[in-house]
């Protein structure tokens, strides 16, 4: 899974009546690594003071959710990736590495926001 073969991209949306202001992402209400089914609510989006709420536009498993808070976001704009294909890796962290999501189902290390590849095997996630 290295590409974005079989992925779903969430992709920000066109809202008709505010199109012409600026689009910035208010927070994610998932984390990387969860599981999530068509519609089930995923992200919020912040428009010219209103509170958008994103919708998942596939089932599979949240990856890639990198894109910035408070930056503007165009319309059709990719900000995440849902993959059908893998299981939840998403668990509680480790103390010492709180930034960590999860463990390559290979090796057992460590994996971040991000990783596309373990850092210790470099199996692809």
């Amino acid at each position: 899974m290295g590409g974005t073969e079989g992925r779903i991209g969430i992709v920000v949306p066109d809202f008709a009546r505010t199109a012409d202001k600026p689009i910035t992402l208010s927070r994610w209400t998932k984390k990387a690594g969860q599981r999530v089914r068509e519609g089930d609510r995923i992200a919020e989006l912040m428009c010219d003071k209103a509170e958008l709420e994103l919708a998942a536009p596939g089932a599979g498993v949240l990856v890639d959710l990198s894109t910035s808070y408070d930056r503007e976001l165009a319309v059709g704009e990719v900000i995440g990736w849902i993959d059908p294909s893998l299981e939840a890796w998403i668990w509680d962290p480790p103390p010492e590495h709180p930034t960590a999501i999860g463990r390559c189902r290979y090796c057992t290390a460590l994996l971040f926001p991000g990783d596309l590849r373990c850092r210790n095997c470099a199996a692809l996630l």
